[in-house]
């Protein structure tokens, strides 16, 4: 096929465009759509409805050549077969990086346990506080978040932001996600997880995925190891897409992020938008109130435990990223998201809350400190350690989300998780001004102020980059 274009059609932000710059410019915030011919004016019609243009710019014709013209002249006529078959295309080297053996090991035997009581106390409290998990609230709460008041969970307030359509009761939820280390350590794996995480964060507020976009921020592609990683995260990428239903329909590469040889981690960013068929049913992130039972939808420890790979626990203790990350069970992720998407959607549960970087305890704090003009509520559960207790408390892994709600809608909440196939473990309730693990033996493994441990989170991350 081929193109007839009009510049004369397109709208412009300036006078006196030439056509060089009308078909070169690099201008954000454009979209060319290919409509059946006769339906033209049902899609302009759309646009109008959200205020945004969108004009006939040209037709498809069977030249097999593009035409475009501008004030009566034809300024560039190219045949369409070089370039849409035959153009050049990279087809680089890759290689897997020498030490990728090495960075998969993981021997946890010169790496301390974690002693309960005080000591677990205080590595919560220096995690919370660290780069790796302290509040990015200032940050983000310096742009605008209630584009025309239709904001109904403000970032902060929930796993994911939702705003409400102008008409009815939909609404529109978004999450992103990744984490660089796990991409690190399994570029193709940590890209899965990235699409998993943030489908999950929809999940929490009651979203049905709809579609995704991504920045992919890599080092040099000419360096094969390079290249390697980048074709394991597009891999991932499209397997987790396909999984979750949440295809890429937009994005963006960002290439050669290294000083000298050191190269930025990979990092495929990810950002999924999802449906929430009633906005007035939509869970926030923290408990809120005291008298809620608190449960985990999963597993809290993996077979073996929960894996310290890539963990916080290791990068901020020890300084090091190592281990392999656990593999992506898809089928357990979809059976934890289904179930919690119910929940919500039903107003079964009033919050939920998944765990990722920081694990199980660190999930747990965030959902004691609420969010602005959300109450602090302790909270006391009880769970023991397989294995070390430090996997337990901050083992990182997928398909596990927290959940609250008032304890005589118990039996629903199984029925339901149930119904899904998802485990469902009750932990403990919500009140108090501590967050409290306890053993089965009803030790305390962790016993920790909460105006104390919010302080540390709330202000760490401006200490640690001076601010």
């Amino acid at each position: 096929t081929g193109l007839a274009l009009d510049l004369d059609a397109i709208p412009q932000r300036a006078a006196n465009m030439t056509p060089y710059e009308m078909m070169l410019s690099e201008s954000q915030e454009r979209m060319l759509l290919v409509a059946e011919e006769g339906r033209e004016q049902t899609l302009i019609d759309i646009f109008h409805k959200w205020d945004l243009d969108a004009v006939v710019v040209g037709r498809v014709t069977d030249t097999g050549r593009v035409v475009v013209s501008w004030q009566g002249e034809v300024v560039a006529d190219v045949p369409v077969e070089p370039i849409g078959r035959h153009a050049p295309k990279y087809d680089r080297p890759t290689q897997e990086p020498r030490d990728l053996a090495e960075r998969w090991e993981l021997d946890l035997s010169d790496v301390p346990d974690v002693a309960p009581g005080a000591s677990a106390s205080r590595l919560l409290t220096e995690l919370m506080a660290s780069a790796h998990l302290a509040s990015r609230r200032w940050v983000y709460r310096q742009y605008d978040h209630m584009v025309r008041l239709l904001t109904v969970r403000r970032p902060g307030d929930a796993d994911a932001a939702v705003m409400r359509l102008p008409e009815g009761h939909r609404g529109l939820a978004i999450s992103a996600d990744c984490n660089p280390r796990w991409c690190f350590l399994d570029p193709r794996r940590g890209a899965e997880h990235a699409i998993a995480e943030a489908c999950r964060s929809l999940a929490c507020v009651g979203a049905e995925p709809a579609g995704s976009t991504d920045c992919l921020n890599f080092g040099d592609p000419t360096r094969p190891e390079i290249m390697w990683e980048f074709v394991e995260a597009v891999e991932g990428l499209a397997t987790a897409c396909e999984a979750f239903e949440a295809p890429i329909v937009s994005g963006n590469v960002s290439l050669y992020n290294q000083t000298g040889e050191t190269a930025v981690k990979p990092t495929p960013a990810i950002a999924v938008v999802g449906v929430v068929e009633d906005v007035s049913h939509v869970a926030g992130g923290a408990f809120a109130r005291e008298g809620l039972e608190v449960a985990l939808l999963g597993e809290l420890e993996a077979v073996g435990g929960a894996t310290l790979a890539g963990s916080v626990r290791l990068a901020a203790v020890d300084g090091r990223s190592q281990g392999r990350p656990p593999a992506l069970d898809v089928a357990r992720e979809r059976a934890v998201q289904g179930a919690c998407r119910a929940l919500v959607r039903h107003a079964t549960i009033s919050a939920a809350h998944d765990l990722s970087e920081g694990g199980f305890a660190a999930a747990l704090a965030e959902m004691c400190f609420g969010g602005p003009g959300w109450p602090m509520v302790g909270v006391s559960v009880e769970a023991t350690p397989k294995a070390r207790l430090d996997q337990l408390l901050f083992g990182e892994d997928a398909s596990r989300i927290l959940i609250a709600y008032e304890p005589d809608q118990r039996s629903e909440v199984a029925r339901v998780a149930a119904k899904h196939g998802a485990p469902l473990r009750v932990l403990g309730v919500t009140g108090g001004k501590r967050l409290v693990v306890r053993g089965a033996d009803g030790g305390h493994l962790v016993d920790v102020d909460l105006e104390l441990l919010h302080a540390g989170w709330a202000s760490g991350f401006q200490e640690s980059v001076g601010l």
